[in-house]
């Protein structure tokens, strides 16, 4: 199956899970897993939030994200690189560069 983000509509999400600013994405969602190639301007964040029912895999494409993993100390991502969320873990993505932050993200829902 492909999946071409090129020819998918551009959602913008205000202040998305609590955070700063807005999130644009192009989502795909089979029900059980969403794709999103999403952006964020320099500012913006993705609030925290707890992945109960889902985990999450970042891979960076351009720009720096700040993420903010549990409890630990920031962690800074660069292009090439990928942030890991298990089920039951917080985490927020935050743009504190100064150019466009875009990543890749994959959310595979869990069944328990």
């Amino acid at each position: 199956m492909v999946i071409d983000f090129a020819t998918m509509k551009q959602e913008k999400f205000e202040h998305f899970k609590g955070g700063k600013g807005a999130l644009a994405a192009k989502i795909f969602s089979d029900g059980k897993n969403k794709l999103l190639w999403a952006t964020l301007e320099p500012g913006s964040t993705v609030g925290v939030h707890t992945h109960k029912m889902n985990s999450e895999i970042i891979y960076i494409v351009d720009g720096v994200a700040t993420i903010k993993y549990d409890a630990g100390p920031d962690e800074v991502l660069h292009p090439g690189e990928v942030h890991y969320c298990p089920q039951d873990h917080t985490h927020s993505v935050c743009n504190e560069g100064t150019k466009t932050l875009t990543f890749f993200a994959v959310v595979p829902e869990h069944h328990q």
